[in-house]
């Protein structure tokens, strides 16, 4: 007898009002006949529970509109789903966890997008280029850090051809590992998705080190989008601020494995495992952090040595 299999589980927002199910490939395997049960939760690892399904023995693709008026009128709500698949000896399998923002009447979502300018942003000292359309950082390290209220957040940004790595740790939880992207959505903690107030702190971990970072920056946010509401500055971690100039010993490179190519320089390189970005905890103190790969001083040796 096989052993149960199952497909991928995608979920992608539709019109106004739904979202869409679908597997890559239907269950199979086990011992025949095969149920299934659907599964919908508001944040990232919800529990599958009796309060959390939705359908029983769906067929995919699936179409679900099972919101009520008040879930409707949360605009930049993102639900997550799960479906375990049951045969008749009792065995099952889950597929993945698959997740959408669901889109209100209009087929568009009500949000708001905050300024990089905006007084709730806090930046790493010297080392971000900042204005109402744009904060612009050439070194990884570089971190900006505010709060926020509602279930949704995602950041508008601008990257080259390599874009850099991104921590993004909401609400002082593990920091999600993401690659930096024209928008990335921000996945709230379910430890901490029910709290009214938030804080979010990104750090960019990497810069291509094959490009002029000065012409080219790695990383350029130009937004930050809520569902509703602004930004508001967080109690600042620590109140002294320090400067470190160096090279790749201060950028963190090659901190995770050696770099062999301009794709991996930003995925072999971590800021935050550097020396430098480890003297905030170190010394109690905000870092800016500007270092780069292949700076270095020449000088040619003395005539003599004095003798």
């Amino acid at each position: 007898m096989a052993s149960l299999t199952v497909g991928t589980l995608s979920a992608a927002s539709g019109t106004a009002n739904q979202i869409n199910l679908a597997l890559s490939a239907d269950a199979s395997g086990g011992t025949a006949p095969l149920t299934n049960a659907l599964y919908r939760g508001t944040s990232d690892g919800f529990a599958a529970s009796d309060a959390t399904k939705i359908a029983d023995n769906v067929s995919f693709p699936y179409v679900d509109t099972d919101f009520t008026s008040d879930q409707l009128s949360q605009a930049g709500q993102a639900y997550f789903y799960l479906c375990e698949y049951i045969d008749s000896k009792g065995k099952t399998i889950w597929t993945n966890q698959a997740s959408a923002t669901l889109q209100t009447t209009g087929g568009s979502m009500s949000t708001v997008t905050i300024a990089p300018n905006a007084a709730g942003i806090s930046y790493s000292p010297e080392n971000w280029n900042v204005t109402a359309g744009a904060a612009i950082t050439a070194n990884s390290g570089a971190y900006f850090n505010f709060g926020f209220a509602g279930t949704s957040l995602a950041l508008n940004c601008t990257v080259g051809a390599n874009p850099p790595y991104l921590a993004i740790s909401v609400d002082w939880q593990p920091p999600q590992i993401v690659q930096a992207a024209a928008t990335v959505t921000v996945a709230m903690p379910s430890r901490t998705s029910a709290w009214s107030q938030h804080t979010c702190e990104v750090v960019v971990l990497s810069g291509d080190i094959t490009v002029n970072r000065w012409s080219t920056p790695p990383f350029t946010l130009t937004g930050i989008v809520l569902a509703s509401g602004t930004v508001s500055a967080i109690a600042a971690r620590y109140s002294k601020k320090i400067l470190v100039f160096g090279d790749s010993l201060t950028e963190g490179f090659q901190t995770i494995a050696a770099v062999s190519s301009a794709a991996n320089s930003v995925t072999n390189t971590d800021a935050s495992l550097g020396w430098a970005y480890g003297l905030r905890a170190a010394l109690g103190a905000e870092v800016g952090v500007i270092g780069f790969t292949g700076q270095g001083i020449a000088a040619a040796a003395p005539a003599n040595n004095g003798s």
